[in-house]
């Protein structure tokens, strides 16, 4: 993307009560108990937690707090990024913010005009179908759908409402042993090509494997909402 294609990008900021704010690629725009969006009522809050900025060609949110992760979620796919101290992400075209401190919830909406289109690895080619991201089967990729099915359906819901693996097998007409077998292999698949947290290393847990499986394929795209349809092949 050209510097000229950037001067063309702008970031608009909703707090979800009736104010917003346009920046332009030359602002930053700070959110927490103080900064350009304060909720200065809360002392559970960082007084600086989320940091908006547009950096070589695109508009990012970093989470500058200390402790409170926070959940981004694509509105256009349903696919959500947790951003914890520290880390940092692209904003999609229509995203949504979500953090929680001490009892109360806040949501903060972010719109990008203009936006560039995020680099993507180029696709591959599975027995016809184009996946990308992954060289999987058709069968894997039917897992994975099925895992997500309710986050795809359901634009917000959290990792904790993936079905049970015997669930996801009754979903495709599969033996729990046929699911766990396509589960094993898409993890070591995926982790060949450098995702990491889907082998077990003694301290990760089935759950929170199918959690980081789920994550990753939300977050890069590799399943989305038009994806749903290999559920009724």
């Amino acid at each position: 993307m050209s510097e000229n294609q950037g001067e063309l990008s702008s970031l608009t900021v909703d707090d979800r009560a009736g104010t917003t704010w346009e920046l332009t690629p030359h602002e930053s725009f700070t959110i927490g108990r103080e900064g350009d969006l304060a909720f200065p009522d809360n002392p559970y809050l960082h007084r600086r937690l989320l940091l908006l900025t547009f950096h070589a060609g695109f508009w990012w949110v970093a989470n500058v707090g200390r402790y409170i992760p926070v959940k981004i979620i694509d509105l256009g796919s349903g696919a959500q990024t947790v951003l914890r101290s520290g880390s940092s992400s692209v904003l999609a075209a229509d995203a949504l913010a979500v953090f929680d401190a001490g009892p109360t919830t806040y949501e903060v909406g972010v719109r990008v005009t203009a936006a560039p289109t995020l680099p993507r690895p180029s696709p591959t080619a599975v027995h016809g179908r184009t996946l990308g991201h992954a060289a999987v089967t058709p069968d894997q990729f039917r897992l994975l759908v099925a895992m997500a099915e309710p986050l795809l359906r359901h634009p917000g819901t959290g990792l904790d409402r993936m079905p049970t693996i015997p669930a996801v097998a009754e979903r495709l007409g599969w033996s729990v042993t046929k699911a766990n077998r396509h589960l094993d292999r898409l993890c070591e698949r995926l982790a060949d090509g450098g995702v990491s947290g889907l082998v077990s290393d003694g301290r990760t847990t089935a759950v929170n494997r199918r959690m980081r499986l789920l994550e990753y394929a939300l977050d890069s795209r590799l399943v989305t909402r038009e994806a749903l349809s290999v559920l009724d092949e």
